[in-house]
């Protein structure tokens, strides 16, 4: 039951939930992915049986740190994913310096899309409209 998982998830510290999420089935997952801890976000990245959707919720938290964003970036089944690479690029938590090592990987339109305003940060903005006018990123 639904609401039995959660409020037994909300009974557990955050340790017992990072120990959790290696192991959790897809059910627990679902609500171990709206996990404020960027601890557990980073063990649930972990858990063998994670689905690439889930994967772009998580590059799409708010709760995202650099050791996530890292582990996602070395993935090459993640990093293959378009959706998770438009997830991190997106993301403000994702690091100037890791955006930018994604930005040569998107798409003409997902740059243009950057490089007219959706960038979270004006660094990648220009870095985007750069590479739109010709030049490199």
């Amino acid at each position: 039951d639904k609401a039995t998982l959660w409020d037994r998830l909300r009974r557990m510290n955050p340790p017992q939930r990072i120990l959790l999420a290696p192991r959790a089935d897809r059910m627990t997952r679902m609500l171990l992915v709206q996990d404020k801890d960027p601890q557990v976000l980073l063990s649930l990245l972990k858990n063998p049986r994670l689905s690439i959707d889930e994967v772009v919720r998580i590059a799409k938290s708010s709760h995202l740190f650099y050791q996530s964003i890292d582990l996602i970036l070395k993935t090459p089944l993640w990093m293959a994913n378009l959706d998770v690479r438009v997830a991190l690029i997106h993301n403000p938590k994702t690091p100037l310096a890791l955006a930018l090592r994604i930005l040569p990987t998107l798409p003409d339109a997902e740059v243009r899309v950057l490089a007219k305003g959706a960038a979270p940060n004006n660094a990648l903005r220009q870095a985007a409209l750069r590479k739109v006018q010709g030049g490199e990123p």
